[in-house]
């Protein structure tokens, strides 16, 4: 199962405006949360200071709680201070050796750099006495242009699952990115500037990554919704416009199991409606058109189909909405049975089926 976790700065908001954060990403099943403890420039009284506060609002949301260290950080924190602010896990980035790392691992969930672990390490790691299960994460990278290649990830996640290592990437956010550049904090380039939902679907279903992260500060309300209602049951929203026929709204579908080439075929729609559908709005069909099959089909008259391709207009086929443009990305995973939809309306179209 797919775990979702966020990310938060120590320094660059106050404690409280983190606890208010940090409950509202709860409501979203965030199951972890991740800061750094070694970023240049950070003091470490105020590190210390949000620490205190944040720490026990961290455990008491049942959350993991996983900070960046290095060296550095043990010369400014001791085993007792980070256990003491409710730290469960360590990513471990950089000048360690096995041996210290394997001692830290009786104390705390230790997490490894995906990019760069190699089998020496991990048996080095083994030889000095770690027993816990492997898991490694990327990094997000803020300067544009510096993320990670799609060619590099995949096969860097492929030879991490074929030794059992449990893997976690970051996407970015939509509504307040983090400094000091505020270009977004992606594991994955292509994914700056995509839409949040849409890389976290990515890492998900084309990279089976293990743990996604927020890079970011929050999401749009809109953007709230569509990963309240996926990690809650499943169902991907899809924004819709010019709707003309309401029974459409609201409702949750499947593809069916037999995958059509140039649509999307809603299964249950037709079972369930039995209203009658005349000739109306029979216009062309670009990728995205939202059709009901009136009376003139026959038989198949109130089949429900998303076009994945366009098509041209059919007298015995009535357009019901558009698909909106930014979320035509998500009609790929749709195409699978197992992820089931519903259509959100946007404003209205004055052209009602009858």
């Amino acid at each position: 199962m797919t775990k979702f976790g966020i990310t938060i700065s120590l320094t660059e908001k106050s404690p409280d405006e983190l606890t208010s954060y940090l409950e509202k990403m709860k409501d979203l099943n965030v199951g972890s949360v991740f800061a750094s403890l070694q970023i240049p420039g950070d003091s470490k009284d105020a590190l210390r200071h949000t620490l205190t506060s944040i720490g026990p609002v961290i455990k008491n949301l049942s959350l993991d709680f996983i900070v960046d260290v290095s060296p550095r950080t043990f010369k400014n924190f001791s085993l007792e201070d980070l256990k003491g602010f409710g730290i469960t896990g360590l990513r471990i980035d950089n000048g360690m050796t096995e041996k210290e790392i394997a001692d830290l691992s009786k104390e705390f969930q230790i997490i490894l750099n995906a990019s760069t672990l190699d089998d020496a390490f991990m048996d080095g790691l083994k030889e000095n006495g770690f027993s816990q299960p492997f898991e490694a994460w990327h990094n997000y990278y803020p300067r544009k242009n510096t993320g990670l290649s799609e060619a590099f990830f995949a096969a860097r996640n492929e030879w991490l699952k074929k030794r059992n290592v449990r893997t976690a990437a970051f996407f970015s956010g939509d509504k307040e990115m983090r400094g000091t550049v505020f270009e977004g904090l992606p594991t994955l380039e292509k994914h700056r500037g995509l839409s949040p939902f849409l890389a976290f679907l990515d890492l998900k279903e084309h990279y089976q990554t293990d743990t996604i992260i927020l890079g970011d500060f929050d999401l749009q309300d809109a953007t709230c919704f569509q990963f309240l209602s996926f990690l809650r049951d499943g169902a991907i929203p899809i924004r819709v416009e010019n709707v003309r026929e309401s029974a459409i709204l609201n409702t949750t579908f499947h593809n069916r199991f037999d995958i059509a080439q140039d649509v999307i075929r809603a299964d249950e729609f037709r079972r369930a409606n039995k209203k009658q559908y005349s000739p109306c709005c029979c216009a062309e069909r670009p990728v995205g058109t939202v059709t009901i099959d009136n009376n003139l089909y026959g038989r198949y008259m109130g089949e429900l189909q998303i076009t994945l391709c366009p098509l041209p207009a059919d007298e015995r086929v009535n357009v019901a909405a558009n698909v909106v443009a930014e979320d035509l990305p998500l009609l790929k995973y749709l195409q699978e049975h197992r992820h089931g939809f519903f259509f959100i309306s946007q404003p209205q179209s004055s052209c009602t089926v009858s």
